[in-house]
């Protein structure tokens, strides 16, 4: 194998490689991301649902 064609495959192998890292560091970034946002959206949800048994009769009668 003479050395152009060396040079190209290994060229070839690292562009592989940054294009995997990048898109691995998009996807990191991502799922940062949504994981922020899950954490807001669960402290934004601390209203208590009401409770099942309380306030579900009214004593009309007099």
């Amino acid at each position: 194998m003479d050395i152009a064609a060396m040079s190209i495959i290994l060229n070839n192998n690292q562009l592989r490689m940054d294009a995997s890292l990048a898109v691995m560091n998009q996807t990191k970034q991502l799922v940062q991301q949504q994981g922020e946002q899950l954490v807001e959206m669960l402290e934004q949800s601390t209203a208590q649902a009401p409770h099942p048994t309380h306030g579900g009769l009214f004593d009309t009668s007099i």
